[in-house]
């Protein structure tokens, strides 16, 4: 399977075709592995997201980063859902059974108008904080 990795080096493992990708937005489809409060936490936080790299088990870059889905829109848990399928039969009369699991459905989108206004605006307040200006 495929694994996502934000910028602080956090992986996480994709399900089959766990990437959709549209002009203004990217989802996500990963294996649940901690509470949900995690990985929001980790996708709330636009310095995280800001580049991630698509890998394969191996570790090995398979394109070039995402970047710049840095609004975080949605993490949904969804149960139960078919990740793979497993061969319990023979190579002439295979049995396929399905292997299920609880994903979490990451939506990412790049920032609107409104979206900037606000980071800027928190950019400059936070560096006239540290540099002492009034404003």
């Amino acid at each position: 399977m495929e694994i996502i990795r934000l910028l602080n080096n956090k992986e996480y493992t994709l399900i089959v075709n766990g990437v959709s990708e549209s002009e203004n937005k990217v989802i996500f489809r990963i294996l649940k592995t901690e509470p949900i409060e995690n990985v929001i936490l980790e996708f709330e936080d636009f310095q995280n997201i800001s580049a991630i790299l698509l890998l394969d088990n191996s570790g090995e870059l398979l394109r070039s980063p995402y970047k710049g889905y840095t609004v975080m829109k949605s993490v949904k848990l969804e149960r139960n859902i078919v990740i793979d399928q497993e061969n319990t039969g023979t190579e002439e009369e295979p049995e396929y059974i399905d292997i299920k699991n609880d994903i979490y459905e990451i939506t990412l989108a790049k920032p609107g108008l409104e979206d900037q206004v606000a980071l800027n605006t928190a950019n400059i307040d936070y560096l006239a904080m540290e540099s002492g200006v009034d404003i």
